[in-house]
């Protein structure tokens, strides 16, 4: 069974680069938001699959280096807290591959990060 799963990245109780969780395979990552100052990642999971598939999220502040192990493609989104004063960058790293779905004109309707094995 398909569910959506909230996931926590708790910067200011426990400030670090990388938060790992453990995926299904097939996952697919649907947001960064920000719930009561905390930033949380959605994600779409297969409850009858194992979650077995190690997923690193980096967070990186503005005007901060970016890890020489990620890129453009590898980004999910950002977020703001602590009364505007830190604004946060999440990236992924692989095993989440980009599809993008078109419409009959060829033009790009969605897009979608999907956790491969």
């Amino acid at each position: 069974m398909r569910t959506i799963h909230k996931f926590t990245l708790d910067i200011v109780k426990e400030m670090k680069d990388v938060y790992r969780i453990h995926l299904s395979t097939g996952s697919v990552f649907l947001c960064v938001m920000v719930q009561n100052n905390v930033p949380q990642i959605w994600i779409e999971t297969d409850n009858d699959k194992p979650a077995n598939q190690p997923v690193d999220f980096y967070i990186v502040g503005t005007g901060h280096p970016l890890p020489e192990n990620i890129n453009s493609n590898d980004y999910c989104g950002s977020f703001i807290i602590l009364n505007d004063g830190f604004v946060g960058h999440v990236y992924f790293k692989e095993p989440f591959s980009q599809q993008k779905t078109r419409d009959e004109k060829g033009e790009q309707i969605n897009e979608s990060k999907t956790l491969v094995s």
